[in-house]
């Protein structure tokens, strides 16, 4: 009697095994959902962890930079909102200069020959007028007023440039080069009052 229970026991529950097999199979469960939910979570963790490995490679040698309060704040190109809760708290977002490496002063007369040949204009005056003004040094200041830079630039001068509206100091050698070439190139060499009256006297004009 016994025996008899237990194999009708028995059958039933692989009867009901083989039914849920044949009924469900390859159907999902809620046991088969929270897994599968479950690998997807560590799926998102692992390639968040990949982003976030890739993005802080990144930020050790991008080269998109912005002035944020005056320090400079490295950036991956497209990534906005790391910089408009900063611009909402009251920072001032400028851009930064074009080189960070001081340059030697043979770089600065190799780029004001550049950019005199751009800009049409004669390399040998510029780099005269140049070399009065500031002997080639991108980072001189006049002790008597606030020229600076290589073609010397006072404060006031400076602001009415397209380099001062992008945030880019005065020692910043090759846009202070490109300032001068525009200012000379639109006929404004009166700026350079002094020199321009030494370069005369040794027949140099522009």
């Amino acid at each position: 009697m016994i025996i008899n229970k237990y194999w009708e026991t028995k059958t039933k529950r692989n009867y009901s095994r083989k039914k849920y097999n044949k009924t469900y199979k390859g159907k999902p469960t809620k046991r088969r959902i929270k897994s599968s939910l479950q690998e997807a979570k560590k799926i998102a963790t692992v390639i968040s962890l990949a982003m976030l490995f890739i993005i802080a490679s990144h930020l050790a040698t991008a080269t998109n930079s912005v002035y944020i309060n005056g320090a400079v704040v490295q950036t991956p190109s497209g990534l906005d909102a790391f910089v408009e809760p900063l611009l909402e708290g009251g920072a001032t977002l400028q851009s930064p200069p074009t080189d960070t490496v001081k340059p030697t002063k043979e770089e600065v007369k190799l780029e004001i020959i550049r950019q005199s040949k751009l800009f049409g204009l004669d390399k040998n005056t510029m780099l005269a007028l140049a070399f009065c003004e500031s002997g080639y040094d991108h980072e001189v200041k006049n002790p008597n007023s606030t020229a600076t830079g290589v073609f010397q630039y006072t404060f006031p001068t400076w602001q009415e440039t397209q380099s001062f509206k992008n945030g880019i100091d005065r020692k910043d050698y090759k846009a202070n080069i490109r300032e001068a070439m525009i200012d000379i190139s639109n006929g404004e060499s009166w700026r350079w009052v002094e020199c321009r009256a030494k370069l005369k006297a040794r027949g140099i004009y522009f």
